[in-house]
């Protein structure tokens, strides 16, 4: 990963996080979660994951902002790998939703965040380098 992306992404995980935690702190959000009744694997892995994931904090979806942003930065870090990256951000996203962790205002807030995040990040990469190369045409007579 060159500079500028590094810059960007850790410029993108700082504001999401704080606004995310900020968010959390002001105005706390729960998930009623459902009582699993049913037996087998997929039952037992879903009431491990309840055990180990509080219901709290739930708006905007920590889950969510970061693994769109890491999916958004990463399909412009290896374009390659851009529709597969993307696709498991949105499978990750119906997941938080099927899995009853997150409620659809969740999800969608945490997207919003995460797009916001990656806007504000380049917006500010961009002024950055403004600022530097103009610095640079100051200092060389």
């Amino acid at each position: 990963m060159d500079d500028r992306m590094y810059r960007v992404s850790v410029i993108t995980a700082f504001f999401a996080i704080l606004v995310g935690v900020m968010t959390y702190w002001l105005y706390p959000t729960y998930v009623i979660r459902p009582e699993i009744t049913s037996q087998g694997l997929g039952s037992d892995w879903l009431r491990w994951v309840y055990a180990n994931d509080q219901p709290y904090n739930a708006l905007p979806s920590s889950h969510v902002y970061l693994t769109v942003l890491i999916g958004l930065l990463w399909s412009q870090w290896k374009p390659k790998w851009r529709w597969l990256l993307l696709g498991l951000a949105l499978a990750i996203c119906l997941s938080t939703l099927f899995t009853k962790q997150h409620y659809l205002l969740d999800v969608v807030s945490g997207a919003f965040l995460a797009g916001l995040a990656y806007i504000i990040g380049i917006g500010i990469d961009r002024w950055w380098e403004k600022q530097k190369s103009g610095r640079k045409k100051q200092i060389v007579p």
